[in-house]
């Protein structure tokens, strides 16, 4: 039986399961590209957000890995960033504006992406320029929403003057619904 996750969370625990999530599927992206040695690799993070948790879960998983790329095209989120490891470069960027990611074309062994392809409106330009961003032979996943209508309701809904009025949006419940629409659609 499929049931909303996070509906009833606090935002502490809504963020631990985004990172949570980041973190399993960092650690699926591992099994399913036989991930062993990365201390070679440099990795794009695509749509990184101001938690950085796919970065944050690949640190965990593989410590010696070389080196970190986050992209968000938002550079607020990066002004919310107290502590980092050094490896990890922060980056402002569109996956869509392939002019704003040109220093890396060609540099990257892989690109991951969680909770942001649904959102792009011209996927295909998106999935082309991380092409772009790959060297020869390197590999990219990601996760994200297929077809539900709750994503676009929700979104809607919080656009529309009187339910501003009611409803505060916060950073993190702006990530978690985009975290809880991919949930849904995984049950």
């Amino acid at each position: 039986m499929a049931e909303s996750s996070g509906s009833s969370k606090t935002p502490s625990k809504i963020y631990e399961s985004v990172e949570s999530e980041c973190l399993a599927f960092v650690k699926e992206c591992a099994a399913e590209f036989r991930w062993r040695d990365l201390s070679k690799d440099v990795i794009m993070d695509i749509g990184c957000g101001s938690s950085l948790n796919c970065c944050n879960a690949i640190l965990k998983e593989f410590p010696d890995v070389k080196a970190l790329v986050a992209v968000d095209e938002n550079r607020s989120v990066f002004s919310s960033i107290n502590e980092k490891d050094e490896r990890i470069q922060l980056c402002v960027g569109n996956i869509i504006k392939r002019e704003t990611l040109k220093e890396f074309e060609g540099k990257m062994d892989k690109v991951i992406s969680t909770n942001l392809i649904h959102q792009v409106p011209n996927k295909k330009l998106a999935f082309e320029n991380v092409y772009y961003m790959l060297k020869p032979g390197g590999e990219a996943a990601f996760l994200f929403a297929l077809d539900t209508c709750f994503c676009p309701f929700i979104e809607a809904m919080l656009k529309d003057p009187p339910h501003q009025a009611i409803y505060k949006v916060s950073e993190v419940f702006s990530q978690t619904l985009h975290f809880n629409c991919v949930t849904f659609n995984k049950l």
